[in-house]
């Protein structure tokens, strides 16, 4: 994936985060296709619970 590799590679980011809606199901099941692991889960009070996917810098 470029955006992720441009991440790591160029903007030499540590890490790399997708926050997404625990209801989003296609966009949480293409984030653990794209190798993501579940970092953690937060509760907003305005979004519902989100879901923080971390992915691993390996490309």
């Amino acid at each position: 994936m470029r955006a992720k590799a441009y991440a790591y590679d160029t903007l030499r980011w540590d890490d790399v985060f997708s926050c997404i809606s625990a209801a989003n199901l296609p966009s949480v099941r293409l984030a653990e296709k794209l190798g993501a692991v579940l970092d953690r889960e937060i509760d907003d009070d305005t979004r519902g619970r989100i879901l923080v996917y971390r992915h691993s810098a390996a490309h």
